[in-house]
């Protein structure tokens, strides 16, 4: 009788090495200050969202299983001609961005947010957005100030 012995440390070590990798990945996908989108560009279906986005716009995970948000949806019509220009560098250099528009919050309110994004193959997309709101208020504030300050 033969006794066969498999080494696996190589496998294990692996193993561990991507379960490492998998724990850091989805800690940055959920920083609370930056929504993350995985978006289907053939159809324009957001297919994924970290719960940070959720959040900011009101969506449920639900919705997006479904498939019922689509940046067409989401974006404001001035602003639907600004996305296709993004589309169009997206199919040149496989980027989106920096750019600034609004998204439409679940509630109808809307949002102002800088977006930047890459290929991920298979004419998909990770997009990353960060809340520009406040500063935008601000900067509204200013311009109304300066304007009553010189009548």
């Amino acid at each position: 009788m033969a006794i066969l012995f498999n080494d696996i440390t190589e496998r294990k070590r692996a193993d561990q090495a991507l379960s490492e990798s998998h724990a850091r990945l989805k800690k940055v996908l959920e920083v609370e200050t930056v929504g993350v989108m995985f978006w289907d560009l053939t159809t324009g279906a957001l297919m994924d969202a970290n719960s940070t986005f959720l959040n900011l716009m009101g969506y449920s995970r639900r919705e997006v299983e479904a498939r019922e948000l689509t940046w067409q949806k989401l974006t404001p019509p001035e602003y639907l001609e600004v996305s296709r220009a993004e589309l169009r560098k997206f199919a040149v250099t496989g980027r989106v961005g920096p750019y600034e528009k609004e998204y439409l919050h679940k509630d109808g309110t809307r949002q102002w947010f800088v977006f930047a994004g890459s290929s991920l193959g298979d004419n998909t997309c990770v997009e990353f957005c960060v809340d520009i709101s406040d500063r935008k208020k601000a900067r509204r504030r200013c311009k109304r100030a300066k304007i009553d300050s010189a009548r």
